[in-house]
Order: C-alpha cells, then structure tokens, then sequence
C-alpha cells in the first residue's frame, strides 16, 4: 500500500490533516441529532393535534345526541324552557310562525352551550303548534 498522497496533493501541497477528521463526526452526530429532534417535535405536535380533534368529536356527538333528544323528547308548549345537561346550558324555544293555516305551525329551536369550552350548536324545526284552547 503506498503512504504518500495523491499526486494532486502533492502538487499543490494540500493534505489532508489527521487530526480535522474528528471535527466531521461531531458534525455528523449534530446533524443526526437535529433530525431526530425535529422528528420528534413534528411527532408531538401531531399527537397533540389528534387528541384536540378527538375531544372535539366527542363534544360534537354529545351535543348532537343532545340536541335530538331535547327537540323531540322536550314538553310541547310555546315559550322557552332552560336547563342544564351533561355539561351543556340548553335552551328550547317553541313559537308560532304565524300565517292563515288550516293549523298553527310552530318553529323549535334548540341551543346548546357547552359550559367549559362556550362551543355553541343549534338545532330548528317546523311543527304543528301544541294545542290551545280556544276561548
């Protein structure tokens, strides 16, 4: 095996020196390190950003279920009744649309607020009005 340099590098008097090839490692190794933490940053994120939308699935069901259940199972009588339920301030609201009709047709709302994230849902409908008597 022959010991000398190149001959390029015997012409132009560069050599490489022993003693720099260290130096490229720890670079290597930073760089490796970078990589991994970046992975790892981006990774978190992504879990973070899961769970986020996964408690909004969540609260996104339990105020449909809800609304559903309080648009058909709330009493039949015009005004406005409030509650609390799961976690959610309701408000059903029934009134009279109004108009020459053989019956009344009511309007039904339905409001959801949830209580420790204020995320607003609504929910309406058309009905036959509940029966009044006449005077």
């Amino acid at each position: 095996m022959d010991r000398r340099a190149p001959r390029v590098w015997r012409r132009t008097g560069l050599r490489p020196d022993r003693r720099s090839e260290g130096g490229y490692a720890v670079v290597d190794a930073m760089v490796g390190l970078m990589i991994i933490a970046m992975v790892l940053i981006e990774g978190l994120g992504a879990a973070r950003n899961a769970g986020q939308a996964s408690e909004m699935a969540l609260d996104l069901r339990r105020a449909h279920q809800l609304l559903v259940h309080l648009m058909e199972m709330a009493p039949d009588r015009l005004g406005e009744q409030t509650g609390v339920s799961q976690g959610f301030a309701w408000r059903v609201e029934t009134s009279i649309t109004g108009g020459e009709r053989p019956i009344e047709i009511c309007r039904r709302s339905v409001e959801l607020t949830r209580q420790n994230t204020r995320r607003h849902y609504e929910m309406a409908s058309l009905q036959s009005c509940p029966a009044t008597p006449e005077p």
